[in-house]
Parts: structure tokens; C-alpha cells; sequence
């Protein structure tokens, strides 16, 4: 169990992976599988958004652009 306490952003976050290891499992064999949950649960990518402030404006700004991405995957694959 992983549970760390970290000051991104100004805000301190608790994160909570569990991973328990099977009998006779072998040590890499539980760190791949700690490592793919990590991933899963979009740990990395949610400290990483959190590391600066950035305001309101640009958010509204990538929020657009990833619409505007969303928009015209929609329209090229048809799903429209």
C-alpha cells in the first residue's frame, strides 16, 4: 500500500494505491502490476496538471481546443 501526502499546486493531496501481493508472487511481479494501477487510476497525469496554477482563462482556453479536437475526430470518424 502506497499512500502519499504532497503539496502540488498549493493543495495537498492524499493518494491511495493499494496492491497486495499474491502468495509466492515475486517482487518485480507486484511492482509491474503497482505500476499499471498508478496508470490506470491517472495518478501521474492528475499531480502533473496540478503542479502550476493556471488560470481560469487559459483552462476555458484548452477546454475549447480539446472540444474543437473532439469535434473534428467525431466528424472524421463518423460518429456524427
Amino acid at each position: 500500500m502506497v499512500k502519499t501526502k504532497s503539496k502540488i499546486g498549493g493543495v495537498f493531496t492524499t493518494v491511495s494505491t493499494v496492491i497486495r501481493a499474491k502468495k509466492d508472487e515475486p517482487a518485480m511481479s507486484v511492482i509491474r502490476r503497482f505500476k499499471k494501477q498508478v496508470q490506470q487510476d491517472q495518478i501521474l497525469k492528475e499531480f502533473k496538471k496540478k503542479e502550476f496554477y493556471m488560470k481560469p482563462s487559459q483552462l476555458r482556453k484548452e477546454q475549447k481546443k480539446e472540444w474543437e479536437r473532439e469535434k473534428r475526430r467525431r466528424k472524421y470518424t463518423g460518429e456524427e
